[in-house]
């Protein structure tokens, strides 16, 4: 007796997606390359961390002793501690703007630092003090436009006469960058968001009258891999 294959044998899902097994090789190209780029301890994923944190020290020269910081997000957290150390008697920094599964992760690094507070106020609904520092380490990224919207403008307004606000993130790599390939494709798989980065200028989130009232100013690095751009209320 011979049994005919039924037609969804032919089949294979992933995300809701139907591919024919014609298409299988480029499925499993993919699955290879989502798991490669995944990996912390790949080449790429190892340059893309020593680069941002040479994007920290970027941050860091623009600390001063008695800063009062407002650090949105932890990214890897390692930043806290080097912070906190450069901070004198007056200053402090608190957190915002992480998930308590985050915090359980990055508390062994922030423990012992004294100066540091931790609050569970989202990105968009920061404390309501008055910061000379704020610091947004790789959070936009992960917010739709939106959102973006509303975390830049609620982070204006807690920002101190003089005070900087300074955002690092992603950006759109210039066309000789040789990992733009890869930064759009991890970005496409995990951080759609991201590359709303790629075509708009952070600046464009803030509404206009809170614009006038601060100097915006932009660097790139790594080929404009990534930006950092600072922003300084007016006097």
């Amino acid at each position: 007796m011979m049994i005919r294959e039924s037609a969804y044998q032919h089949k294979y899902i992933e995300n809701n997606i139907n591919y024919d097994f014609e298409d299988m090789n480029f499925v499993y190209g993919i699955s290879l390359f989502k798991n490669y780029i995944s990996n912390p301890n790949t080449f790429l994923n190892k340059v893309l961390f020593t680069i941002r944190n040479k994007l920290f020290k970027e941050v860091i020269k623009e600390i001063n002793p008695d800063d009062k910081i407002l650090q949105i997000g932890l990214s890897y957290g390692s930043q806290i501690p080097k912070m906190s150390k450069m901070l004198s008697n007056n200053g402090y920094i608190d957190i915002a703007g992480i998930a308590p599964d985050v915090l359980k992760r990055i508390k062994p690094l922030i423990s012992p630092c004294s100066n540091v507070y931790v609050t569970f106020k989202d990105a968009d609904k920061p404390p309501l003090n008055k910061y000379d520092k704020i610091v947004c380490f790789f959070m936009l990224y992960k917010s739709d436009d939106k959102q973006k919207s509303k975390i830049i403008n609620a982070l204006l307004q807690r920002l101190d006469v003089g005070g900087k606000l300074i955002f690092v993130d992603y950006h759109n790599p210039s066309k000789f960058n040789l990992f733009k390939f890869f930064m759009y494709i991890k970005n496409k798989l995990w951080h759609e968001n991201a590359l709303s980065l790629w075509k708009n200028q952070i600046v464009s989130f803030a509404n206009f009258d809170e614009k006038s009232q601060f100097i915006w100013e932009k660097e790139t690095y790594f080929g404009s891999l990534y930006q950092k751009v600072t922003v300084t209320k007016k006097n």
